[in-house]
């Protein structure tokens, strides 16, 4: 099964409040969203900058800071060969398979039955395709949605306690055959 690059749904997934949570939830600013976002959704190309960095540092910010914006990388990485599938199609791949792995030692019809996907950053519609196969007539690839969501009131502790219960139901999944696992950090309502 293949899950080839697909548009965008045109309705809105979330709501003017909603998006306005997850995008400072992930950090973004109104900075952020007027000069990359808005000009890459306008000119439907990657926005370019500089690499000179003049923004004061975030620990001195008054403002939060996603977790990366405390690190500064202080020199030029090249790697060989390049590291962008975009440009260097040639010589690498974002591709992926999901499902379960048969032995490379042993040929079959069932080492070959995966789902096929040309990139692992999925939009809404390459999900649902992904999740009609488990539909028996699409394949019956075993699915299960795990949520990554946890009370931030439990603090540090917290988050410690809910990636050990993701790991302990993924392998319980596994173990139950399930095929394709999907970590979700959606929810109905956004005070959850």
């Amino acid at each position: 099964k293949d899950v080839t690059r697909m548009s965008f749904a045109d309705d809105r997934l979330y709501d003017d409040a909603t998006t306005t949570f997850a995008q400072g939830t992930f950090g973004w600013g109104l900075e952020d969203i007027g000069m990359q976002i808005q000009d890459m959704a306008g000119s439907a190309k990657e926005t370019t900058y500089s690499m000179g960095d003049d923004a004061p540092i975030a620990v001195l910010s008054e403002r939060p800071h996603t977790t990366y914006n405390y690190f500064k990388q202080r020199f030029a990485q090249v790697t060989n060969p390049p590291i962008d599938p975009l440009r260097e199609g040639v010589v690498m791949s974002v591709a992926m398979t999901l499902g379960k792995k048969e032995s490379i030692y042993k040929v079959s019809e069932k080492g070959a039955r995966l789902i096929h996907l040309e990139s692992p950053v999925l939009n809404s519609n390459e999900m649902d395709r992904i999740a009609s196969f488990a539909e028996p007539e699409h394949g019956g690839f075993q699915q299960s949605t795990i949520s990554t969501r946890y009370d931030l009131a439990d603090g540090p502790d917290g988050i410690k306690a809910a990636i050990d219960a993701i790991c302990d139901k993924a392998v319980e999944d596994v173990r139950n055959g399930v095929e394709v696992l999907i970590l979700s950090d959606k929810s109905a309502d956004q005070a959850e």
